[in-house]
């Protein structure tokens, strides 16, 4: 049977990303699947191992200062019929003042996303 590790729940979202592999001089960009307190899940075109040290560089909002937060790799894994990799990435380190504001961000999506949709029309 098949556990949940996460401590925290995750969000389908797409956000812009960029991971700065520590070591390395190849910047990682693109989107965010899921996201959570804890970590994101993402894809690269290069498997990265797990453990590898990160920095993250989280854009939640156009025209904001993006959240910049230190993480590691938590898994890697081939996306089927794709070149590609999911990546899940954890959060190591975080200052209050980015986790209350990725707090207050992933609070307002899970709003949004309990709404009907026949309540917004």
């Amino acid at each position: 049977m098949d556990q949940e590790r996460r401590h925290d729940p995750r969000l389908f979202c797409r956000l812009p990303v960029r991971l700065y592999p520590k070591q390395e001089p190849r910047v990682i960009e693109t989107l965010t699947k899921d996201l959570s307190v804890g970590g994101l899940r993402c894809v690269s075109r290069h498997h990265r191992p797990a453990g590898m040290p990160l920095s993250v560089e989280l854009l939640l909002e156009p025209g904001e200062r993006p959240l910049m937060l230190t993480g590691q790799v938590a898994w890697s894994n081939p996306i089927s019929g794709s070149e590609q990799f999911d990546l899940g990435v954890s959060f190591q380190t975080f200052p209050y003042f980015a986790k209350k504001r990725l707090s207050a961000y992933l609070d307002r999506i899970a709003l949004i996303a309990a709404i009907p949709a026949s309540a917004t029309d």
